[in-house]
């Protein structure tokens, strides 16, 4: 009141437990008239990582996926450049300078080979994440040999491939070798240990689904090209549910991009 406020508005309260709406309460204490809750909506969708990040100790996992109208994410020989269209694609430049990692699977890697680093980068330095599988990674990915090499990591179950794991060490990037029946859950945590809140995971389709399963998707945000395709490459790999127990989302925004559609979701159960 000294300081000539009498009137504080805010959108939401901190989601870290320790703190949260404590100082709310200071200042009703102190006097002033607070509204709490103006642009709720907005405000939790902006800190939604943040949140993320201190009630379940992981990073907020956003799934972007570039389909064609009948959900194909490649064509038959796995090739996926281009779906969609020049904008986009900027916009997916957008996405990666939002997050702190970029994740994709080995067959990404090995059949796109991409640099999976934002372009500008906005001189943001984010971290590149690939999840192995059985078999090892190509050692000549960019990756591996870029001027960013240490910001790779490789998470690939306990034992995997010990001569290539030595050899991606060795240009710098990290292997994390986790339990193979927990792969994802476990690093989720150990990301959340490195202080990463945002993970935009680019695909593939196999990776898609398992991040489904594991339950790890907080944001599904998809490019639709008006192209059929057709072919066995679909947006969720092997994965599969009965339609009564199938991952519902709901629809948080909608817009045409270029001559693509863009849709955002968040899991229907999400409180948003």
């Amino acid at each position: 009141m000294r300081a000539g406020i009498a009137r504080v508005v805010a959108a939401t309260t901190d989601p870290n437990p320790k703190h949260a709406g404590r100082g709310l309460r200071l200042l009703r204490k102190a006097g002033l008239e607070v509204r709490l809750g103006v642009c709720r909506v907005e405000a939790n969708t902006l800190i939604a990582p943040f949140a993320c990040h201190m009630l379940h100790h992981r990073p907020f996992f956003t799934l972007k996926l570039g389909l064609s109208v009948d959900g194909r994410i490649a064509d038959h020989t796995h090739s996926s450049r281009w779906i969609t269209g020049p904008a986009a694609r900027k916009e997916v430049q957008a996405l990666r300078r939002a997050a702190d990692a970029i994740m994709v699977g080995a067959g990404t890697v090995r059949h796109d080979n991409p640099s999976l680093w934002p372009r500008p980068d906005g001189q943001r330095n984010p971290w590149r994440i690939i999840i192995a599988g059985k078999g090892p990674l190509p050692l000549d990915a960019q990756v591996f040999n870029d001027e960013h090499a240490k910001r790779t990591i490789v998470a690939a179950p306990r034992g995997w491939q010990p001569s290539c794991a030595q050899i991606i060490r060795g240009k710098g990037a990290a292997v994390l070798e986790l339990p193979a029946k927990s792969l994802l859950a476990s690093l989720a945590r150990e990301l959340g240990n490195l202080g990463i809140m945002h993970v935009l995971c680019e695909g593939g389709g196999i990776l898609a689904g398992d991040l489904l399963q594991a339950g790890l998707v907080d944001e599904l945000c998809i490019f639709f090209s008006p192209v059929l395709i057709g072919g066995p490459v679909g947006a969720m790999g092997l994965a599969q549910w009965k339609l009564n127990v199938a991952p519902r989302f709901s629809l948080r925004e909608s817009r045409r991009v270029g001559h693509d559609l863009f849709i955002r979701m968040t899991p229907a159960t999400a409180e948003r």
